[in-house]
């Protein structure tokens, strides 16, 4: 069984379980299958107003594919918006602590005392965010679009994907990008793969380099000034750093294996040119969740490992 037969099983096996009926739509030139009658049905809570505002027409389409690729990102993420992601950040082993305060035990007594406190890491988690190549935007008009962007004291802009890996056929990057030579200040191995998959790539057929590729120019764009910082007693710049995480869904056999090799050569060469690049899977996430936090956050907890795992 291939990477995308394998994705579509289980998620066919999760709807009839759940009594939720699949229907065909037309598309481009001919009826898919496997679309539910409405976007809401695919997410684990409705479409947030704020979210809802996020994603137009055709991606509410997208979303009403079983396999779909927003919904799996907003199943995982919106649950998590407005409240502690300490677990979040945990289970996506990124750079977390809980903040601690002081409370006095035994106050009024002789011997009072001093514990920490954990307090919530409510930080936000934003969706669809998007990031501008170049001030000439009629050179490069239209911006790169990050999954999720959690701004943690690190700021972690997380690329997400689940069956394009196993489907899609990716090609390289235009010339214009390639050309441009700010882009690739301090990043000569990035430069030199980018040269050697544009424009036809023959090297990675089932990881989007060029797209991480583009991820890493704007980001490293938008955080190469630090912020300048103005209390009544002080003023002092901050440098701000950020992490690329790659969230990917795996599957059984062949498919598989060859994304994950692809996924770790990336990564060495990424880190060559100092990139803070991390990559881990949907079921490592869910089941950490699920292992480890799943007191408080159990009809979530259930409904993503009953789908996802």
């Amino acid at each position: 069984m291939n990477g995308i037969a394998f994705i579509k099983s289980k998620q066919r096996n999760w709807a009839k379980r759940n009594g939720i009926a699949l229907t065909s739509e037309f598309a481009g030139n001919e009826y898919e299958t496997d679309y539910l009658a409405e976007f809401n049905l695919n997410l684990f809570e409705p479409l947030s107003e704020k979210n809802a505002k996020l994603f137009g027409k055709i991606d509410k389409k997208e979303m009403k594919q079983l396999c779909s690729t927003s919904a799996a990102c907003l199943n995982l993420f919106q649950y998590w918006q407005g409240k502690d992601v300490h677990p979040l950040l945990n289970a996506l082993r990124l750079p977390s602590r809980n903040n601690s305060a002081k409370q006095i035990k035994n106050l009024g007594s002789k011997l009072p005392e001093a514990i920490s406190v954990d307090t919530p890491l409510l930080y936000p988690v934003k969706l669809k965010q998007k990031f501008e190549f170049d001030a000439h935007k009629a050179i490069f008009p239209h911006p790169v679009t990050i999954d999720v962007l959690i701004n943690a004291g690190f700021d972690f802009a997380i690329e997400t994907q689940f069956t394009e890996p196993y489907r899609d056929i990716y090609k390289g990057l235009e010339s214009k990008y390639i050309e441009h030579e700010s882009f690739w200040k301090k990043l000569p191995n990035l430069r030199e793969l980018a040269k050697e998959i544009s424009p036809h790539n023959y090297w990675f057929r089932h990881l989007d380099v060029a797209r991480l590729i583009k991820d890493i120019i704007v980001l490293r764009k938008a955080y190469e000034e630090p912020i300048r910082v103005v209390t009544q007693t002080m003023k002092y710049t901050v440098q701000r750093r950020f992490f690329l995480v790659y969230l990917w869904y795996d599957t059984l056999g062949r498919d598989g294996a060859a994304h994950r090799n692809e996924i770790e050569e990336f990564a060495k060469i990424a880190e060559k040119d100092f990139i803070d690049f991390r990559h881990i899977t949907y079921q490592e996430v869910i089941a950490k969740l699920a292992n480890d936090f799943y007191e408080g956050n159990e009809k979530y907890c259930d409904y993503m490992t009953g789908r996802y795992l």
